[in-house]
C-alpha cells in the first residue's frame, strides 16, 4: 500500500481508500455499463479520476486500464507497460499546464 491509496485513520493507523465502481451511458436513454473500478478517497475525487481516466482512453484507444492482479507479465510486457505510464504522466501534465 502507498501513501496515495491510503487515509491515516485514529491512531495513526492507515487505511485503504475505498474502491468505486464507474458506470458509463453511451447516450441519453440507453443503460449505464460497468466501465471498472478505482480508489479514490472520496466520491469527488472518484468522480475526477474517472472523468480524466476516461477521457484519456477515448483520445488513444491503444490505452486500457486492468487490475493488477489480473494478468501475468513477462519481463518485455513490464518495460513497455512502464515505458506507457511515463507517456500518460507526460501528457496528463502537458493537458494540465494552463
Amino acid at each position: 500500500m502507498s501513501e496515495h491509496d491510503a487515509t491515516p485513520a485514529a491512531g495513526g493507523a492507515k487505511q485503504p481508500w475505498p474502491l468505486w465502481e464507474v458506470f458509463v451511458r453511451p447516450a441519453r436513454g440507453l443503460s449505464h455499463t460497468h466501465a471498472g473500478s478505482l480508489h479514490a478517497a472520496d466520491a469527488q475525487m472518484a468522480v475526477a479520476n474517472a472523468r480524466d481516466l476516461y477521457a484519456l482512453q477515448l483520445q488513444d484507444p491503444r490505452i486500457g486500464f486492468e487490475a493488477s492482479n489480473h494478468y501475468y507479465y513477462l519481463p518485455q510486457d513490464l518495460q513497455e507497460k512502464f515505458l506507457n505510464c511515463q507517456h500518460l504522466l507526460r501528457e496528463v501534465a502537458r493537458a494540465s499546464r494552463p
